[in-house]
């Protein structure tokens, strides 16, 4: 027993057909991933501020240091807040309301939009650079359900589900099968 008709089945196996490669091409490296160079921007962010820190750190005056901080800050549309936390755990600079919403990496709980780089004056260490962006994905299914990968396949499924069906018939009219050959599907028009 049949539950849909030929054109339906065709449509289902080109939808298969098309969601198979381009998973096989994201498994490739061939589709961009964008959470990735987000997450790589954001660290390359970090290290450099890192670095720039650094010079400041044996400065008496952190106000200096305040407002390059809040210069990065302003400059980065996603960046909600900075700090510089000394080896014992003491926040020496902060900017945005860093201290009320960082979470400590050490608990378990910190969120996709935090970085941690150490900072080392000479050869000692001095503590961490904490910067707390917005979230790459947000929590949860609605995480699976906006990655670039999903909604392209659903894309392409649902094109190849509607859209060819109705391309076959806007084509070749409405599809029968005559009588004497159970197995041909012909077009109306021609008989």
């Amino acid at each position: 027993m049949k539950l849909f008709n030929t054109r339906t089945y065709i449509a289902l196996g080109l939808a298969s057909i098309v969601s198979t490669v381009l998973l096989a091409a994201s498994f490739l490296g061939l589709v961009p991933d964008r959470q990735g160079a987000v997450r790589a921007g954001r660290l390359a962010l970090a290290e450099s501020v890192a670095a720039s820190s650094a010079a400041f750190l044996s400065s008496p005056d952190p106000a200096r240091l305040q407002d390059v901080l809040r210069f990065i800050q302003k400059r980065n549309e996603g960046l909600h807040s900075i700090g510089l936390r000394t080896r014992e755990g003491r926040l020496v600079v902060a900017v945005g309301e860093h201290a009320r919403n960082w979470v400590s990496v050490k608990t378990g709980r910190a969120v996709d939009g935090q970085v941690q780089v150490t900072l080392f004056a000479g050869d000692q260490q001095w503590g961490q650079l904490e910067m707390r962006f917005e979230p790459v994905s947000p929590p949860g299914l609605a995480s699976v359900l906006q990655t670039p990968l999903v909604l392209l396949l659903a894309f392409c499924g649902t094109l190849c589900l509607f859209f060819f069906p109705s391309t076959c018939t806007a084509c070749c009219g409405t599809w029968t099968r005559p009588r004497r050959s159970p197995r041909a599907c012909v077009p109306r028009w021609t008989r």
